[in-house]
Formats: structure tokens, sequence, C-alpha cells
């Protein structure tokens, strides 16, 4: 068991560069936001929201192949398996690189069936088609750079996985602007801008493996039916973690358009978009503590199991509060960012302070999932992934509104995440013991 001070320098070094790497990451996303409400529009804003939910299934997809292997690499790590660990590393990669060919050929061949799916009006309809093609021709590099990120920060280079993100936003942000104002290229511009800047994030990543840093290597894969499984249901929880965005923003896009129309639409787009960050914040410390989970899991170290699981609560549920308390102080004016037209603003700040609770048990339900993944417990964390995911979220978004009217239509996730949170609690396993351990002999 490590001690507590030497406890929290692995957090410090872990969990710091995850969470600055997981905002970097969103801000691709949230630079798009400003420079296409800004510079192309209301309507493209709400444009860039309708094609939301695709480009979050392709994280989503990326993510559980990463997650998965990743979560597989540190349980072997932690045992000294590096061969093994290596392997897990290599069948993540080779999965991610299909999953992002296959999702270029469904954009670029199929935008205006995938806008049409997600409910875009005939007002949006051309300028969610642009958004998705052009967006989708890099699908591939947006796979790998999270596949890179989440590897090389589990291999010992958390510094790098930060700044091979850095340089990539940096990179997005001066496309943004040159592609959008000096080119006038519209939001096409925005979509190649970030599609660049991912290029440019796997390039840094790869030095890693150019450079033979930590145990990881590029090399042939060794074919394991078992890995694949392991993969798989070890990363479908972060997949539907990851889908309950796409899910909910696709719920919320079809009742705001019913109640509020385009313009209610865009007003949400700026919200969603602020809350991002947030978001990046808590899967920054959930990805950051996993591997501190998982190897201390595979030393069979109880003790340092539960204290980061319970220093990973902390961190995300005061994050949570201080966060959503800034947003009364700086909403309105960080809204602004987004939108041009003035008279969006109240509906905006209303969305995100009623949408904004839901962050606050959110960040606590992300870690028990978190939790339940790096001690092999699966299916707890499938049960309190669809529910918050899938189950709550879809079901409330509809029935609430209809309910008590459009007065309450920005307050259904709060009371998804409260229901997934008591779920949570309710199937956590009792005090992790030695005893446990007697599970990962296989």
């Amino acid at each position: 068991m490590l001690h507590r001070s030497e406890n929290r320098k692995q957090i410090a070094y872990y969990v710091l560069p995850s969470i600055s790497a997981m905002v970097v990451s969103f801000t691709y996303n949230v630079v798009d936001g400003m420079f296409v409400g800004q510079g192309v529009g209301e309507n493209a804003l709400a444009a860039v929201n309708l094609a939301v939910p695709f480009t979050e299934i392709m994280t989503a997809l990326a993510s559980m192949l990463t997650v998965g292997g990743a979560t597989v690499m540190a349980i072997r790590k932690g045992r000294g398996e590096h061969e093994g660990a290596n392997n897990a590393f290599m069948t993540s990669a080779m999965l991610v690189l299909i999953a992002g060919i296959v999702l270029t050929l469904i954009g670029v061949l199929f935008p205006a069936q995938i806008a049409d799916t997600f409910g875009a009006t005939a007002v949006l309809m051309q300028e969610t088609t642009d958004y998705i093609r052009w967006y989708s021709l890099f699908s591939i590099f947006f796979t790998l750079s999270i596949l890179g990120c989440a590897f090389v920060r589990n291999d010992g280079s958390s510094g790098l996985a930060f700044w091979g993100m850095v340089s990539g936003a940096i990179a997005n942000i001066f496309l943004d602007w040159l592609f959008v104002f000096p080119f006038q290229w519209g939001i096409k511009g925005a979509a190649i801008a970030s599609g660049l800047g991912q290029i440019i994030a796997c390039i840094v990543l790869s030095t890693h493996f150019i450079k033979r840093h930590g145990i990881l290597r590029i090399k042939k894969i060794r074919m394991d039916r078992a890995l694949f499984k392991k993969i798989f249901t070890r990363g479908l929880p972060e997949f539907v973690i990851q889908m309950s965005q796409p899910i909910t923003i696709f719920c919320y896009n079809h009742v705001i358009l019913s109640y509020l129309g385009e313009s209610g639409l865009a007003a949400f787009s700026a919200c969603t978009y602020m809350l991002l960050i947030v978001f990046g914040i808590f899967l920054g410390v959930s990805q950051g503590i996993q591997p501190l989970i998982g190897n201390s899991f595979g030393e069979k170290q109880a003790e340092d199991v539960k204290y980061f699981f319970r220093t990973a609560l902390g961190i995300n549920f005061v994050a949570s509060l201080v966060l959503y308390g800034a947003y009364f102080l700086i909403g309105p004016a960080a809204l602004s960012l987004f939108i041009k037209n003035t008279a969006l603003l109240p509906v905006s700040f209303a969305a995100l302070k009623g949408y904004g609770l839901s962050l606050i048990p959110a960040s606590i339900n992300i870690i028990y999932i978190t939790y339940f993944l790096s001690t092999k417990n699966t299916s707890r964390a499938m049960v309190v992934s669809c529910s918050r995911g899938v189950v709550w979220n879809s079901i409330c978004i509809f029935a609430i509104p209809t309910l008590f009217g459009v007065e309450s239509i920005w307050f259904p996730m709060i009371a998804a995440e409260l229901l997934t949170l008591c779920i949570a609690i309710i199937v956590k396993p009792g005090v992790t013991r030695q005893t446990d351990y007697k599970i990962i002999a296989k």
C-alpha cells in the first residue's frame, strides 16, 4: 500500500494532466460554437447542435474501444504483464482505426440522411449536412487522438498527452478564425479547422511511440478472442457514459424545436457549449483516476483502491459546486460569446441554470461508473451507465415538459441524474476487502 503522500503525488501526476487534456479536447467543440455563432449566425449554431449527436457518437465509439483496452492494460501492467498490456493497446488501436474508417464512409456518403434523422428542419438542413460531411472527413484522426491520449497517459507520459491535445486546440482556434472570418468558409470552415487540429494532436502523441517511451510499442497484434470480449465489455459502460450527451441533446433538440423553434434551439446550443467544459473536467478526473484504481486493483491494494475512489468523488463534487456557482456570475457574459442576438440570452441563461444543476449529481455518477469498471464490476457499471445515459434522461426529457408545461423544460436532467445516483449507491458493493481480489485470478 502506498503512503498517502505518495497517493497524492500519483493523483496530481495523472489527474491534473487528464483534466487539462479533456478540457482542451472539449475546447474543439466550444471554439467551433463561438466562431460559428459570431461568424455565421444563430441558425448555423443550431445546425451544429443538430450534428452534435453524430459527432459525439464518434467520440463514444472511440472512447469505448479505448477505455476498454486501457482498463485491461492498466490491470495487466499492475501485475507486471507487459506483453499482455501491449497487446491490449494494439488490439484497441486496430479496433479504433476500423471504427474511424467506417464513420468516415457513413458521414461523407450519407450526411443528409443523418441530418434528417437528427431532426434538421428545412431551414437548418443544408448547414447541418455540410458540417457532418466535412467533420466526418477527419473521423480517423478524431478517434486516434482519443486513443493516443489515453494510452500515452496510462504509459507514464501524462505531460505529453496534455501537450498533444493543447497543440491541436491551439491550431484549431487559429484555423477556426482563419477559415470562418478571412476565408468566409462558414460552417464548413469550422469543421475543417477541428479536423486539422486533430491531425496535429495525433502527430504530437505519436512521438511517445517513435521515441519508445514507456512499455508500449507498435508491433504485430496477437489475435485473442477473449481480449476482444474484454475490451468491448469493459468499454461498453464508457460508451454509454459518452452516449448520454448525444442522446440527451437528441431528445432535447426534438422537444425544443416543438416548443421553442429554431431560435430556442440556438439558445440551448449556447448552453450546451458552456457545459461541455465542465463535463470535460469530470471526465478528466474519471480518466485520470482510472489507471490508479486499475493498477491498485491489479496489485491487490484494497486501501489504495478506496482512497483513489473517495478522492475522485470529492474532487468532482467540489468542482461541480464551484463551477455551477460561477455560472451565476459569468453566465450571461459567457453566453454572449456564442449568441449575437441578445434577445436569446435570457432563454439561454435559464437553460444554463436549470440544465446545469444536473452536473452536480452527474459528477458523482461518473466516478461510480469508473470505480466499477476499474474493479471488474462491469455489470454494475452497465446498470448505472444505462440508467443515466439511456433510460432516465430519455423518459424525463419527454415526460416532464408534457406533464408540467414548457416552464419545466430545463429540469428533466436533474431528475434523471438524481435517480441514477440513488441506483449507484444501491448497487455499490460493500467495503472492498483483500478477499475480494480472488476474482482477478483469471
